[in-house]
């Protein structure tokens, strides 16, 4: 099968594929949010789940994903997620291989999410 290497400052981090029809990824997303543009109600369990701090700081990720089609449960998997800082070099390689990475979470994600 075809899948992903994906290298870190050059250490493997996931070999990711499937067989299973659906969307395989991998992203670095920079994101930021800002607590103002929330409704009040979500502010507030923002305020109570705590770790506001970081709720406001910029992050960059890096996230190895996919979701499958067609799935009643468990249809989205992680291979990696981790959080990126300056200088990092993410490489990326498709090759083809018989064997890949568990994946280390299957969850359900709503059907609604699935693009």
């Amino acid at each position: 099968m075809k899948a992903f290497e994906i290298y870190r400052n050059g250490k493997l981090v996931a070999t990711a594929g499937m067989e299973e029809a659906g969307v395989l990824s991998v992203a670095a997303v920079r994101g930021r949010h800002a607590m103002a543009n929330f409704p009040e109600d979500y502010q507030k369990k923002i305020k109570e789940a705590g770790d506001l701090e970081n709720f406001e700081k910029e992050n960059f990720v890096l996230a190895v994903e996919a979701v499958l089609e067609g799935m009643e449960t468990k249809n989205q998997r992680t291979w990696h997620r981790s959080r990126l800082e300056v200088g990092d070099e993410i490489t990326l390689k498709i090759v083809e291989t018989d064997t890949v990475d568990e994946a280390k979470i299957s969850t359900k994600i709503s059907h609604t999410a699935v693009f």
